[in-house]
């Protein structure tokens, strides 16, 4: 057994001092011999230690070298280890790469000798239906270009129809302007132009189709071309109810509701149910009578006029004056010419209502007031307006003349005869397509006073035909004026007014035209 060199000493000391310890005991050394000994060991025993310590530390010193050693092969070990599985995984893919390979080659050999055969049998097959499959080829392409022709030609009949529609929808619109604007300027569908002709054979094309259409579907526009197409067709109960129905279209705007009662009462005049017009300008009056917007203003200034002469057509002239007056309250300043229109036919109105009062000197005054306000204009309505100013002042001077008949014949024919060149006065105002039907009556009348019958008669035939106010309300209104200071020179006009109207109303079926305020 080896025994380290330190641990020797150590025992060596042990052993000595024991040997010190037992001769002290036996009496063979001394004391101070001991104490000397003693010392001595001491000496040894730290120099021992000293040396313990360092083999220790270079005992601990080859530990730590051989830990290192153990890590750095542990450390090589797993390098290894990785390494080898690295090469196995290396391996497992060549391996499969090379069974893929060999399969690969394998199904290339047999694919190639399938092919070969698939080719063989298709090349085989195709000869025998080549002819077949050429014909059904050219079958295929033949029926793919009918049906693209078809796709195409579908395609643009659907664009064609859509832009007919569309166009077709402006041109209504369009049409339907067009018609509005006649029913605003009060002209009969008798002296429409080429041009509204069209529009108005446009609007009743659209209110035949509607017809077929269930009516609860009815939007605003399709009442309203409906009531256009009646009116037209002189169907005047069937578009004053008509044009009830659009002014109750959810989707009529306030215009559109505005513009439909204002037909209707214009139909309404022209049957002349004089109540009924007041009724429907009444509660355009309440609905919008106070309204600022400059297109509604004017219509309320038109159905003020209209709602005036209804009432002296129902001889209530003092009822007409004060709405007249009322006219003239609220657009009298108004620069606005389509407004100043109707401030100029609510004076002449006014004029005619004073005038079957006996007012005559009001009468003579509104008039010359209408002069002095319009006479030097150059708008055709304006110049409408003057024209029926003039007419009011001649036609006072009939009656005057009728009311001087019996003392002063030669006085009245003066008057008369200066009459007939004040209403030549008043027709050349007017445009051709304007020419005002009673003006033409009254210068009838006149001619007729002054014993030229067959002139009067054939200016009385022109008169009923006038494109306004001819018809019933130059009838209606002749009657009225034989009330007027009659005289027995009355009855040749009486006479002839009644053949004429015969013949008017033969021509008409046995209807009547649309009176036109």
């Amino acid at each position: 057994m080896n025994i380290s060199r330190p641990l020797l000493h150590g025992l060596l000391a042990i052993g000595a001092q024991l040997a010190c310890l037992a001769a002290l005991a036996q009496g063979q050394v001394t004391r101070d011999e001991h104490a000397a000994a003693q010392a001595l060991q001491q000496v040894r025993l730290e120099a021992l230690k000293d040396i313990q310590q360092k083999e220790a530390d270079a005992l601990r010193a080859q530990l730590a070298a051989v830990d290192k050693r153990l890590d750095d092969l542990n450390t090589h070990t797993g390098q290894g280890v990785d390494r080898l599985g690295v090469y196995a995984s290396i391996l497992g893919i060549l391996v499969t790469v090379l069974l893929a390979v060999l399969g690969l080659l394998g199904w290339i050999t047999v694919n190639r000798k399938t092919k070969a055969e698939a080719q063989e049998a298709a090349s085989a097959w195709f000869k025998d239906k080549a002819s077949a499959l050429e014909q059904r080829l050219q079958e295929i392409e033949e029926k793919a270009s009918q049906t693209q022709k078809q796709i195409d030609s579908a395609a643009q009949g659907a664009r064609d129809h859509s832009e007919a529609t569309i166009n077709e929808a402006q041109s209504l619109q369009q049409a339907m302007k067009q018609m509005q604007a006649r029913m605003r300027q009060m002209e009969p569908s008798a002296q429409a132009t080429a041009q509204s002709q069209e529009a108005v054979n446009l609007v009743k094309q659209r209110a035949n189709k509607l017809k077929k259409t269930p009516e609860d579907s009815y939007t605003f526009d399709d009442w309203n071309a409906r009531a256009h197409a009646a009116h037209e067709d002189q169907k005047l109960e069937e578009a004053a109810f008509l044009w009830q129905k659009a002014a109750e279209a959810p989707d009529a705007t306030p215009l559109d509701v505005i513009l439909s009662l204002f037909n209707r009462g214009i139909a309404q005049g022209a049957l002349g149910q004089h109540p009924a017009v007041l009724t429907t300008f009444t509660e355009l009056l309440h609905r919008f009578g106070e309204t600022t917007d400059p297109d509604l203003r004017e219509l309320v200034a038109i159905a003020m006029v209209n709602t005036g002469v209804a009432e002296g057509n129902l001889g209530q002239h003092e009822t007409a004056i004060a709405t007249f007056n009322e006219v003239l309250r609220r657009f009298g300043e108004a620069t606005d010419p389509a407004l100043l229109e109707w401030v100029g036919k609510a004076m002449v109105n006014r004029g005619n209502a004073e005038g079957r009062l006996g007012q005559r000197e009001k009468a003579i005054g509104t008039f010359n007031e209408v002069l002095r306000r319009f006479g030097d204009t150059t708008d055709p309505a304006l110049r409408e307006v003057v024209s029926i100013a003039i007419n009011g002042i001649a036609f006072q001077q009939i009656c005057d003349g009728k009311a001087l008949w019996s003392t002063d014949q030669a006085g009245s024919k003066t008057l008369w005869r200066a009459t007939v060149e004040q209403f030549d006065r008043a027709l050349a105002l007017l445009e051709p397509t304007r020419l005002n039907g009673i003006t033409m009556g009254n210068r009838a009348y006149a001619l007729t006073l002054l014993g030229q019958i067959p002139d009067a008669e054939s200016e009385f035939a022109r008169a009923l035909r006038a494109p306004v106010e001819g018809g019933k309300a130059l009838y209606d209104g002749t009657l009225s004026d034989f009330d007027i200071h009659p005289i027995a020179e009355d009855q040749p006009m009486r006479e002839l007014v009644e053949r004429q109207w015969q013949i008017w109303l033969d021509e008409q079926g046995g209807g009547s035209a649309p009176a036109v305020v």
